[in-house]
This record gives structure tokens, sequence and C-alpha cells, in this order.
């Protein structure tokens, strides 16, 4: 982490040795009507024509906003001078493209901002949390360095872009070599309905997933058998499990939840919006689950 404060590293200089992955997997769609796979080769040149459409350069400075409502963006933009760059492919994420109409910061001083974000508001008025590269950086490089991803692993993300765990799920993804599992939003509300939860479980088995990150509430919605002989079993392909934006569950559930046998590493996850994204990490020992044998 140190390091990356030296060298001033960007998130995309995380992802500027994608093409040495160049056929590798990078990104799975899945959302039970369609199946999209796109390797790294095909993200880059992706990422490039729309650098090219947005004539994006190195002489301006760029940042994506990540909110609920575009409307509440333009609102909450307002008082700053800066231009809104609309994209249809980035609306459908509820995201816009932004450039301040302000003298430019160069890319190595620490005021160049990576993205915005916007609050949830639960606590009064919508805030805009301005992040730049050299906050976002060091956490997603610890988490890769804590969670040890490899290329072998395949990370579910399951927040919504509009919050910043997903900018740490894509960029620590992006930035190993690992592959990338998404769905469609209408597919986590339905995978999350008390209805059919068993979808989410057959999605993340069918994929192998090894590494997620997830609130205690979408476990709970699953029944102890259900997580004994899918996600939390003996054989699971679940690496690493962080939980967070949620009170941490009691130990004693987790080890019910968890088949025998079961080697995937929890970890309890805690930050807020002004931090972006995890201030705290700490990993459940074995120490800390003998204690309700």
């Amino acid at each position: 982490m140190i390091e990356s404060l030296k060298k001033e590293l960007t998130l995309f200089d995380l992802v500027s040795d994608c093409d040495q992955w160049r056929d590798r997997m990078a990104v799975i769609y899945d959302d039970e009507q369609v199946t999209v796979a796109v390797t790294y080769n095909q993200v880059m040149i992706i990422a490039g024509k729309a650098i090219q459409n947005h004539q994006i350069t190195t002489e301006n400075e760029y940042f994506v906003c990540s909110v609920i409502k575009i409307e509440t963006l333009e609102q909450l933009l307002f008082q700053y001078n800066t231009e809104i760059i609309r994209s249809a492919i980035l609306q459908d994420l509820n995201m816009v493209l932004v450039k301040p109409n302000r003298p430019q910061h160069t890319r190595t001083e620490r005021t160049s901002l990576a993205l915005c974000l916007t609050t949830s508001g639960t606590t009064g008025t919508q805030k805009i949390v301005k992040v730049p590269h050299s906050c976002i950086v060091p956490n997603i490089l610890y988490q890769r360095g804590t969670f040890r991803i490899s290329e072998k692993d395949v990370v579910f993300l399951s927040s919504p872009v509009t919050f910043d765990p997903s900018i740490v799920d894509i960029f620590v993804t992006l930035s190993s070599g690992s592959c990338l599992l998404m769905t469609s939003d209408a597919m986590k509300e339905c995978m999350l309905s008390f209805a059919v939860p068993n979808q989410l479980l057959w999605l993340l088995t069918k994929c192998h997933v090894s590494v997620m990150q997830c609130t205690p509430t979408l476990l709970s919605r699953f029944s102890i058998t259900d997580l004994q002989t899918s996600l939390l079993s003996e054989c699971s392909s679940l690496r690493v499990l962080g939980l967070g934006g949620e009170q941490f569950p009691p130990l004693s559930h987790l080890q019910h939840w968890r088949a025998h046998g079961n080697m995937t590493k929890f970890y309890n996850l805690y930050g807020i919006n002004e931090v972006s994204c995890w201030s705290s990490m700490y990993e459940v020992t074995a120490p800390d689950f003998r204690k309700f044998e």
C-alpha cells in the first residue's frame, strides 16, 4: 500500500497490463436469459472505443459519477463548474462521465479524481463523495493482496455500481487476470427474493465463484441446508467471503451456516462512502470458531 502512494498509481495503471492476459476470460455476464463471456483483449478494445468516442485524452481530467438517479447528480453538480457527458451505455448503469471545467491538475497530484459517488441520504441530504486515485488504489491493492487474488479466481460482483465496493471488485479482478461474474439488477432482485433464493446459489456454483463480498442479509436468505450443500459446503470453490455493509453476524451463525470441513475464509469488512471503500478488515480465524465448537 505504501508503494502505491509513492508511485501515485491510478485505476488506469492497475489495468494497464491487461494485454498480458489477452485471451483469458475477463467478464462473464449471466442473467439466465443471456450468457456473455468477454476476454481481456475484448475489454481493452471496448475501452479504447469508448475513449475514442468521448475524445478522452491525457490532457483532460475526467471522472465517472455513479448515482441512484441521474437527475439527482445534475442537481448536486449544479454548484460546480462541470460538464456532464451522457452515454446510453453508462446511463443504463446509472452512471455518467463528468468533465470538470477548471484548470487541470497533473496526474501525479493527490487531488486527481478517480470517481464520484453519492451517499444514500439515509442520514440526511445526499452528499457527493469525490474519490481520488490515491484513496481508492491502496484499498484495491491491499484487498487484492489480503485475499490473494490470482488468475484462477472468479469474483462475483454483488454490489450495484452505485456503491463503491463494486469499484473495488471490478479493479481487483481486472488487475489480477481473474474473472468477474456479473448479472442484471433485475436478476439480482429476483435471486434475492425469498421465493427463489436458490437461483443465486445455482449461479455462484455453476461459475465456480471463489471470491465474494456481500451483506449478511443476503446469506441469511438461504436455508442452512442449502448453504452447507453449495456455497459453504466442504468442497466449495468459495475461498473468500467478505461480509460488510451491515452489522457482522454472530460467529455462532457463521458456524451453523457452513458445513463441517468447509475451508472458506470469512472477513468482517467495515467502511463508509467517505473513506472509499473499506476502512477496516478482520479475518475470522480458526481459534475464533473453536469458541463455539
